[in-house]
C-alpha cells in the first residue's frame, strides 16, 4: 500500500485497511504513521481508521501487533 494509495482512500466514512503480506512490525508502524498524518489533516479522530493485516509467513503470524489508541479527551 502506498501513500498515494492511502491519500485516495482515507476520507470520513472509512473503517479500515488491510495491510497485506505484513512480514515486519515496522510495516505496521509506518501504516500508522501515515494514518495519524491523514486523520490530522483530514479532520478525523485519531485511531478511527482500523488495520487489519494479512500475515503471509510464520514470522510474520508470529508478531505481536496492536495499534496503539491515542488518548482521548486530549
Amino acid at each position: 500500500m502506498t501513500d498515494d494509495d492511502l491519500e485516495a482512500v482515507v476520507h470520513k466514512g472509512l473503517a479500515g485497511v488491510t495491510l497485506a503480506k505484513c512480514g515486519h512490525p515496522d510495516d505496521v508502524k509506518r501504516l500508522d504513521w501515515k494514518l495519524d498524518e491523514l486523520e490530522r489533516r483530514r479532520g478525523l479522530e485519531r485511531g478511527s481508521i482500523k488495520i487489519s493485516l494479512l500475515l503471509e509467513t510464520a514470522k510474520g503470524s508470529s508478531m505481536h501487533i496492536h495499534r496503539a489508541q491515542p488518548a482521548r479527551g486530549s
